[in-house]
This record gives structure tokens, sequence and C-alpha cells, in this order.
């Protein structure tokens, strides 16, 4: 979760660094359609939130239209503390998706005007970390496995050598 976190952060910061300066509007907001998109590959959605609640994202229905609503637990614009250092929810809802995201401010002339929005889904970063946990595991038991081998090659070479050592010495006893 902490690097999904800080992915995110990256990422919106990157796209509040690309709009910054700019006035962005219902009208021209469309614009950005492209740069939002740019990550799709890598499983990152991203919006620009404008303070009356209308968004360009990078989400597409099933009819592959872009989705313009995003579920966020805050509004974002009603405390300005809220996106002055970013942030943070987990249970961002989109088109019925629950993401982690990450919100930044945008600004203008000083004013803050958007946010920038980027989001993972929820069952991408569950995956990743289960797979992880499931790697670990596989490798603590061949790990395992291996020393449990070399500790039984080694405790049968030092019987071998002790046993020699004995016969060594009962045969020095009788002469």
């Amino acid at each position: 979760e902490d690097s999904a976190k800080d992915t995110l952060y990256i990422v919106s910061n990157n796209l509040a660094n690309h709009c910054a300066g700019e006035k962005i509007t219902v009208i021209n907001i469309g614009n950005y359609s492209e740069y939002l998109d740019s990550l799709k590959d890598s499983d990152i959605e991203m919006a620009i939130i404008l303070e009356n609640g209308t968004c360009e994202t990078s989400v597409k229905n099933a009819n592959g239209y872009r989705i313009r609503e995003i579920g966020l637990e805050k509004d974002l614009f009603e405390d300005p503390s809220v996106l002055a250092d970013g942030h943070f929810e987990r249970n961002v809802t989109i088109d019925g998706k629950k993401y982690y995201g990450y919100c930044l401010p945008i600004t203008y002339e000083g004013k803050v005007i958007a946010a920038a929005f980027a989001g993972e889904l929820k069952d991408t970063v569950t995956n990743a970390l289960i797979n992880s946990i499931v790697m670990y595991v596989v490798i603590a038991i061949v790990l395992i496995v291996i020393f449990a081998v070399l500790a039984l090659r080694m405790s049968r070479g030092f019987t071998k050598a002790v046993r020699s050592v004995g016969e060594c010495v009962n045969a020095m006893s009788r002469g």
C-alpha cells in the first residue's frame, strides 16, 4: 500500500506540474485526454477534477466513454488544507470499482483551480501483495530445503570423520 501511495503521489505530482500555469476549464479539460491516458498500460488511472465537480478521467466504461465522476470521501475544495499537501484515499469509487487515489492541487495564477488525481485499482495492489507473499513463502521453503540438505550432508561428513578418528583410536589402543 505504501508503494502504491508513493507511486500515485509521483504520478499526480507529474500531472499537476503538467497542468500548472494553464487555465483549465470545462471547455478545455478534454485537451488533456492524451496525457491522462499515458499510463493506462501501467494500470494507473489519472484525472483532472475541477472545483465544480466536473472531471476528465482516463477511466472508460464498457461502452468506451470516459467516466466523468469520481467518488471521493472528502470534498477536495471545501477545505483548502485537504489538497495543500496532497490527499490520499483508500476507497475512491470510479465506475463501481474501488481505487487507491492520490490528489494534488493544480494552480493557476496562485489559486487552486483543480486537482490532479492518480488512482490504482485496489484489486491490482492486493494481487501484487498476494503475489509477493507467495513468492517470499516459496523462496523461504526452497531455502529451508537447501539448508536442510546441506546440513544433512555436512552432518554425515562429520559423522564419517568422527567414526574414522574413533576407529584409529581403537586401533592404537589395541596396539
